[in-house]
């Protein structure tokens, strides 16, 4: 479990500076709140040149980690033999393969019968899954980056059967009678839509304070999931708060275009944009699928700043040995399936769901990069939910 913690370092409560990066993920996937943050923050840009001392700010507690917070320290005693099923988006994207690890780790220490079913990104897949678990009688239904709108069927079947469902990284269908998750995995910055825009805010604030408010940005967008969504309005939104710093050129995606596909799409636009000095790319699995041999081939490594997110071992390889990534926000995606079974335990006793204490870093080559292998969260969150699990 290649994100699991080796060590038990509890990080204090936010601070002063952490609020600010807190504050860039306040809006929802639609970047329904980002307005006002943007104004206020545009104009403290004009007053101190820039932006650039305001994103360096943000960046140094990013790299201390301040944002992240233990689990809870108590919650029920769990009842062995609860049937649950993770419906995964894709087991072929390393971020799925590891919140997969987690719950099969966590379902363990449970006493729990645990299925994983994998969507391979196909949303008929993610309906037919959410139907298997239905007739298999499952007791919970975990979603990991499946968005309520494109199973709501399935869903609302699972609700007249009293399945408990419980969401991570997936927008639910609306609000109270329109909600069909009865629980979501909570974050430091609250849901994880104020999360994923505060990772693309974070991304931003690499780039900006990197290029010393400079940054010319081709960006890559996956638009076909509400947490790519975020991330994006993230980015955007705090790009616009350097005075020196523009999107030149953004390249949309969807999931089925990881590999192939994606690196032909990064190849073209660093061929058309000569003077770019920044690649965006949302996060790791998609940096693996076809950017870093795009930069890599491109003749243009040496100027182009290249940042992503996530913390896997294959990226971490990538920026120590300066191969097509240098920087990314970290988390963990075990510690996302360890408080998925948290939340559902939670609900099978009739409580709800608790903060899971995930928040993120930054890391590149000087600050956060472990000698080998994948970053590691800063909080033995395995050791903290066996604790609580004990009841």
């Amino acid at each position: 479990m290649g994100d699991i913690p080796k060590r038990s370092v509890v990080v204090a409560a936010l601070v002063a500076t952490a609020i600010g990066v807190a504050a860039c993920g306040s809006s929802s996937s639609t970047s329904s709140g980002s307005s006002t943050a943007v104004a206020s923050s545009s104009t403290t840009a004009s007053a101190t040149g820039g932006g650039v001392a305001e994103a360096k700010q943000r960046l140094d507690a990013l790299y201390r980690g301040v944002t992240f917070r233990a689990p809870p320290s108590s919650g029920p005693k769990p009842q062995a033999g609860k049937n649950v099923w993770l419906i995964d988006t894709s087991l072929a994207a390393p971020e799925g393969a590891l919140v997969a690890q987690g719950v099969q780790a966590a379902g363990r220490l449970l006493g729990w019968n645990t299925t994983v079913y994998d969507g391979k990104f196909q949303p008929s897949r993610y309906l037919d899954g959410v139907r298997q678990a239905i007739a298999a009688k499952a007791d919970g239904i975990f979603m990991y980056a499946i968005d309520c709108a494109s199973v709501r069927a399935a869903l609302q079947e699972a609700r007249a059967a009293r399945v408990q469902v419980v969401g991570a990284e997936s927008a639910d269908c609306g609000a109270g009678s329109s909600a069909l998750f009865d629980g979501t995995v909570e974050y430091s910055q609250g849901d994880f839509f104020s999360w994923a825009h505060a990772a693309g805010a974070a991304e931003a604030d690499w780039a900006i304070v990197k290029t010393d408010g400079k940054a010319k940005v081709i960006n890559l967008f996956e638009n076909d999931l509400g947490s790519t969504r975020a991330i994006q309005a993230g980015f955007a939104d705090t790009i616009k708060t350097c005075a020196g710093c523009k999107i030149v050129d953004s390249v949309t995606f969807d999931g089925t275009e990881l590999g192939p596909r994606l690196q032909e799409k990064t190849q073209q636009a660093i061929l058309k944009n000569p003077d770019a000095n920044v690649l965006m790319v949302p996060y790791d699995g998609a940096m693996t699928s076809g950017p870093a041999a795009a930069v890599m081939a491109s003749g243009r490594r040496a100027r182009l700043n290249v940042v992503a997110g996530g913390g896997l071992a294959p990226n971490m390889d990538l920026v120590r040995k300066d191969a097509g990534e240098n920087a990314g926000y970290s988390t963990s995606l075990a510690w996302e399936g360890w408080a998925g079974m948290d939340a559902l335990n939670r609900l099978f006793e009739g409580q709800r769901p608790q903060p899971s204490g995930i928040g993120m870093m930054v890391f590149d080559i000087d600050h956060n990069m472990p000698a080998s292998g994948a970053w590691v969260a800063p909080v033995d969150f395995a050791a903290a939910y066996t604790k609580a699990w004990k009841g």
